[in-house]
């Protein structure tokens, strides 16, 4: 999948390089997401953000329209994100739902949704897509 990983700290990007593996096509910016950096996910599959990016309704709405239908935030909190307004686009989110939010696992997490997708497979306890889903357990989703 094509990726690009927003607000990425040095020590992530080398993480996220060397576990990726050439795997995914990814690409870092230092710089959060915001309104003067929103036009380099152009062209990618998946959005890729920390939980200093705040992605609100219009974010959604710019995202949606450049064909952005995935996002991944490196945490288990989502509340930097418009999940209503997410669902009413049909964005899919993931995040890394374990309490081990340590580097190494928020990127084992991140390369494993990207995965899944890629693969067509249930994220199971990663997703946060507030829509029913037959696929997961939304008991294991909380």
């Amino acid at each position: 999948m094509k990726a690009i990983v927003y607000s990425a700290l040095k020590n992530e990007t080398l993480l996220l390089i060397h576990a990726n593996n050439k795997r995914h096509v990814l690409t870092f910016v230092s710089n959060a997401l915001d309104l003067s950096t929103i036009k380099f996910s152009i062209g990618k599959s998946v959005i890729i953000i920390s939980p200093r990016d705040t992605v609100n309704a219009q974010f959604l709405q710019i995202l949606w329209e450049q064909g952005i239908r995935k996002i991944i935030t490196r945490s288990k909190d989502t509340s930097h994100i418009d999940l209503v307004q997410a669902a009413i686009l049909g964005i899919k989110i993931a995040n890394n739902p374990t309490e081990d939010q340590s580097d190494e696992n928020t990127v084992i997490q991140t390369l494993k949704s990207l995965d899944d997708w890629e693969n067509g497979d249930c994220l199971e306890k990663a997703c946060c897509s507030i829509e029913k889903c037959n696929n997961r357990n939304t008991e294991n989703n909380s």
